[in-house]
């Protein structure tokens, strides 16, 4: 599953989101990662 989102976006979402939710914070780390890896 390859995950395509924008870094800024779902930082918004975390911090709309203040409960903890498993599945959107693994998004996030994955598109954070995504996000490094392509700006290198």
């Amino acid at each position: 599953m390859h995950v395509k989102c924008n870094n800024l976006k779902y930082r918004m979402t975390i911090k709309l989101n203040e409960e903890p939710n498993t599945m959107k914070v693994q998004a996030s780390v994955l598109c954070l990662v995504d996000y490094e890896t392509k700006q290198r």
